[in-house]
């Protein structure tokens, strides 16, 4: 009898807990997107504010404690186990002082603002994303490359100190709840064991090192000879902003290809063809430029699966083909959520299950048959042997670039203190081999706002690549043969079913395996692309 009590307690402070937190995450997500798509101070104030009455509400004490005692209650069933478990870790991560929280939630707000509204002048013209991308892709004038590039890098310095600043109150949060730092707690809150995802990427990294190598010296060669400069002349602007994709070294014009496209149609187009529907999503997006609005791009979640939605920049070429398909694919996963889930697991297995879907998609805007099947062109055999070795080379680089991005905040959180700006470009010379500029450098690292508005995320990226390797060999032998990942809403049905549906139901694990029949496992992936 006693411990049907308790899970009759359990049930009401499920039921509470929903009550009194969807309203409030709603609420912020509404207003975060308001703000991003239109710049409004108001917008960002007041999702500050939401934010805010978040961190009141999961810093409550009391509830913590019963969180606490429900986590520990045995004959729960599965669904029962997986929402207290979520829910106690939510608590857990809020167990702080208000006022810090209250701290951390402004300075973070703040320093978006700060990336958001920075722009980059070419004289008295204010550049987009957008432009400094395609001068930074597509010029052959080293002079403008290294202008542009430093300039793009200005933003770091703008807001260094106080992303340092955010890193040690982040830090101080996390000591008051028994962590060495906001790195470790990030990643245990994240269902991670430190050290086996830090063997993960020692592997990885010796997995992709020989391949790498070979690319560097083959991108060395084409790069020097595009700008006519000598391989020892080579900058890291030579490379692109932060060298996590491939330059461009091929003849193949992939922007050409969507040149006349219209890219909303295009990822809708795709989507039906595997049975999954993107209109409600399209409906509440915000998908091309405006003054004022956030130059990056994002998928909300907002109250999933009945709101989603969609921020990005579109233009037509072949980046925001994959951005679209990528962020529509966090879209896909979240609009297909199974609505008969509690709301507290109506989320994604993990972060790098949805970031895996998005790549695994985004991925299809390179495929020769993908193109063919949904534009009606077709690449020539030559043409579709360079998409195939650009699609190695940026999956290898990009493998390349995380490991930086994972190793310096680790260290960051480490020790914010120390000079940053050296940590970042010792890590930047062994592993993605390109030499440090010469002269003093201020914040190049802040510079990736990820650091700042997404910090202890960037190692899911690589992971969903991994899972994303994965889960293309499982369709491919037991779904569908088509190479092209389209026209066969066989595939959307093993999706919504395996993969979309189950939410939070299992630890990641075991969701893993039971969308494909195995353990997470960098085989796949290196099959694929270390070869």
């Amino acid at each position: 009898m006693k411990n049907m009590k308790k899970i009759e307690d359990l049930k009401l402070f499920l039921d509470e807990f929903e009550a009194t937190f969807r309203p409030l995450y709603v609420g912020a997500g509404e207003r975060q997107f308001e703000a991003l798509t239109t710049g409004d101070e108001k917008k960002y104030a007041e999702a500050v504010e939401f934010e805010v009455k978040i961190q009141n509400l999961l810093s409550r004490k009391d509830k913590f404690i019963e969180a606490e005692e429900f986590n520990r209650l045995e004959d729960l069933d599965a669904i029962q186990e997986r929402q207290v478990f979520e829910i106690y870790r939510a608590y857990l991560s809020h167990q702080a002082d208000p006022e810090l929280m209250r701290q951390i939630s402004e300075l973070d707000s703040e320093v978006s603002q700060d990336y958001s509204t920075f722009r980059v002048k070419k004289g008295d013209i204010e550049l987009t994303d957008n432009d400094i991308l395609e001068i930074l892709e597509n010029s052959n004038n080293s002079a403008e490359v290294e202008e542009i590039w430093n300039s793009s890098k200005e933003v770091g310095a703008l807001v260094a100190d106080k992303v340092v600043k955010l890193a040690k109150l982040r830090n101080q949060l996390a000591i008051s709840l028994n962590f060495k730092n906001y790195w470790e707690m990030s990643l245990v809150l994240q269902d991670f064991e430190p050290m086996k995802l830090l063997q993960l990427f020692d592997d990885l990294d010796r997995l992709t090192a020989a391949i790498f190598a070979k690319i560097k010296h083959d991108l060395d060669e084409k790069i020097a000879e595009k700008f006519n400069l000598s391989i020892s002349e080579l900058a890291p602007s030579h490379f692109g902003r932060y060298f996590q994709q491939s330059p461009k070294i091929f003849d193949l014009d992939l922007d050409a290809t969507y040149l006349d496209q219209d890219l909303t149609f295009l990822t809708d187009k795709y989507y039906k063809s595997i049975g999954l529907s993107i209109d409600k999503i399209l409906a509440k997006s915000d998908l091309y430029e405006k003054k004022g609005k956030n130059q990056h791009a994002f998928c909300f979640g907002i109250d999933a699966p009945d709101d989603v939605r969609v921020l990005c920049n579109v233009k037509p070429n072949a980046m925001w083909m994959d951005t679209m398909l990528h962020e529509f694919g966090h879209g896909v996963y979240d609009h297909y959520l199974d609505k008969n889930m509690p709301w507290s697991l109506r989320s994604p297995a993990h972060i790098f299950t949805t970031e895996a879907i998005a790549m695994m998609f985004g991925t299809l805007s390179a495929n020769p048959t993908w193109i063919e099947r949904m534009l009606d062109k077709k690449l020539s055999a030559k043409e579709a042997e360079e998409t195939a070795l650009m699609t190695k080379y940026d999956k290898i680089i990009f493998s390349r670039f995380v490991q930086v991005m994972f190793r310096f905040e680790k260290d960051f959180y480490e020790n914010p203190d120390q000079n940053l700006d050296d940590l970042w470009w010792k890590l930047v010379e062994k592993y993605q081999c390109l030499k440090r500029p010469i002269g003093e450098r201020k914040g190049d690292w802040a510079s990736k706002m990820h650091i700042a508005s997404a910090p202890v995320y960037y190692h899911n990226y690589l992971l969903g690549e991994l899972f994303a390797a994965q889960l293309r060999n499982y369709i491919k032998a037991n779904i569908s043969a088509n190479a092209s990942l389209s026209n066969d809403v066989k595939i959307g049905d093993y999706l919504k079913e395996r993969v979309f549906a189950p939410g939070q139901k299992y630890v990641w694990g075991d969701f893993v395996k039971s969308a494909t029949d195995k353990e997470l496992t960098p085989k796949y992936f290196a099959e694929e692309f270390c070869i």
